[in-house]
């Protein structure tokens, strides 16, 4: 935690970095980019979650020494962060958290960005819920709310691919906990949902009011993925050097809606097949 210097004036209530305690490497590399941010001052680190050292984990009806075994366990340790990290707002009362895993990019200008952002979602998106800093790939188009400068916009989502950077309020806390898994049932949770960034996409906007930059006010950097197992690429905070950092795309409000009815719907019917994938999942494992 950096702790030097006074805590600024902010909307959001709490900053919380997830990092696993054997990748200090990346929690160096966000203390370098954090501490020339002002906004970003009181951050804590969150301590995240191992998967592989979950009770079932490498052990059957989910686990059969498949290839993917420790991608699974990435994964499952992913949403446990996530969950701890909202579960930690709602104990301290925070109003609003700010999440981050710890291998963002955040440009020089984060600092002004970051507060453009907080006073364009209080005068423009009136009643939001969530808002995602960066999007990996949008859940189809999105409505235009408002300018945040010379490139990027701020929309309404119907969801998206991406939690590495979003603010959550706590309108969202309560309903967000009951339903992500815990450490009894996280297993029987990542084979219906597969991830956390997944379950976001389909379950909060049909509940919630979501929101996005688009191109991202922040980006990745190259770095061994313990999901993915692999080394990611890039991509830059404007999106530009991501080949699958996708831009959401503007729509009218009405087409919106039409959209937003359709794939509510087809994440209705999804659902149901998660939930038999869920159980082929126990029978032959991940």
């Amino acid at each position: 935690m950096s702790s030097a210097h006074p805590r600024p004036a902010l909307h959001v209530d709490g900053v919380l970095v997830i990092n696993l305690i054997h990748r200090p490497e990346r929690l160096e590399h966000f203390r370098a980019n954090a501490d020339a941010q002002a906004c970003l001052r009181h951050w804590e680190r969150l301590p995240a979650v191992n998967g592989q050292l979950l009770s079932g984990y490498g052990q059957p009806p989910w686990f059969r020494h498949g290839n993917r075994d420790k991608s699974w366990g990435g994964r499952a340790g992913c949403a446990l962060s996530h969950r701890n990290a909202i579960s930690i707002a709602r104990e301290r009362g925070w109003r609003s958290v700010l999440i981050f895993e710890d291998d963002v990019i955040l440009g020089p200008d984060f600092d002004h960005e970051l507060q453009t952002l907080l006073s364009t979602l209080e005068t423009s998106a009136q009643g939001w819920h969530a808002c995602f800093l960066g999007v990996s790939q949008p859940v189809g188009p999105g409505h235009p709310l408002a300018s945040l400068g010379a490139t990027q916009q701020l929309f309404q989502i119907q969801g998206c691919l991406g939690a590495f950077a979003y603010i959550l309020k706590a309108e969202l806390y309560d309903w967000a906990l009951a339903r992500l898994p815990n450490e009894t049932n996280i297993w029987p949770w990542l084979a219906r949902h597969r991830a956390i960034d997944r379950w976001y996409a389909r379950n909060l906007s049909p509940n919630f009011k979501i929101t996005a930059v688009s191109p991202s006010l922040v980006g990745h950097y190259t770095s061994f993925s313990d999901i993915g197992q692999r080394a990611g690429a890039v991509i830059s905070k404007d999106g530009a050097e991501a080949d699958h950092s996708q831009p959401i795309i503007g729509r009218h409000s009405a087409i919106c809606g039409l959209s937003r009815r359709t794939f509510q719907l087809y994440f209705l019917l999804a659902d149901q097949a998660n939930r038999l994938r869920a159980w082929h999942k126990r029978r032959k494992g991940f």
